[in-house]
């Protein structure tokens, strides 16, 4: 599912697995916990984003939990760096208060980078 989160997946991808193979008694219909664990590593790295899945595939861990951990990291990691566009749906039918907030962020971001351009200069 497009929105559904790693770990979200991972636990839908876990228990269809249960009811596959037969819950944990992986040796009733014969199949191997290593070769379990292949299919598990293989339908989880199918079912996340592409951008997520290129980077699994980077690292090539050898478990499927070592993948969801790895997967869980970047998830996060991206969504640190994503501005969340929700926050503008709050301001719906205040585009003054919108256009504060803009100014005051660029006007944050300048001194900032004024800022790190003075110490640049000095270490220079």
């Amino acid at each position: 599912m497009e929105s559904e989160g790693v770990r979200d997946l991972a636990s839908r991808i876990e228990g269809l697995a249960h009811k596959s193979f037969n819950g944990s008694d992986v040796g009733a219909i014969g199949m191997s916990e290593e070769l379990r664990e292949k299919i598990l590593l293989s339908q989880f790295t199918v079912g996340l984003k592409p951008t997520v899945t290129a980077q699994i595939l980077i690292e090539n861990p050898g478990k499927f939990q070592e993948a969801v951990e790895v997967a869980d990291g970047i998830e996060k990691a991206k969504n640190m760096l994503t501005p969340n566009i929700n926050v503008v749906s709050s301001f719906t039918g205040s585009e003054t208060n919108f256009e504060t907030l803009i100014q005051s962020n660029t006007e944050t971001y300048t001194k900032t980078i004024d800022l790190l351009s003075k110490q640049l200069e000095k270490n220079e």
